[in-house]
């Protein structure tokens, strides 16, 4: 029977037969000396603990979650809020560039503007 251990340095997950139980060997990665635990269970058990806290704030999440429901609803609320935000900005530069637009129709065409005061102050000169 083959049983698994976890290298201290790499953390690269390592078969290893009963006969090894006890011996020291090398990690294939990271070239770490390992010694083979004859208690593989208790190691399992240390890493499910790990493994399945939300990343965020700590507290016991199912298994293959990383985040706790509370902690994904405060992200989805929080992105809601620079989304509606981000609209709200879009709508207000769409308006402004709206009231610019018109303004610029109502006022004298630029180009004639500027061809007038190129001909006067060539005129006058």
């Amino acid at each position: 029977m083959t049983r698994t251990v976890a290298c201290d340095q790499c953390s690269a997950t390592l078969r290893y037969a009963e006969s090894m139980i006890g011996k020291t060997g090398v990690c294939p990665k990271c070239s770490a000396r390992i010694t083979f635990p004859p208690d593989e269970p208790a190691i399992g058990l240390a890493e499910e603990t790990v493994e399945h806290v939300c990343r965020r704030c700590g507290r016991p999440v199912k298994p293959g979650v990383k985040k706790c429901k509370q902690c994904r609803d405060e992200a989805r609320l929080a992105l809601e809020s620079r989304m509606s935000q981000e609209r709200d900005f879009d709508s207000m530069e769409s308006k402004r560039a709206a009231i610019l637009l018109q303004e610029k129709k109502s006022s004298f065409p630029h180009h004639i503007y500027l061809w007038l005061i190129v001909l006067t102050a060539g005129a006058a000169a």
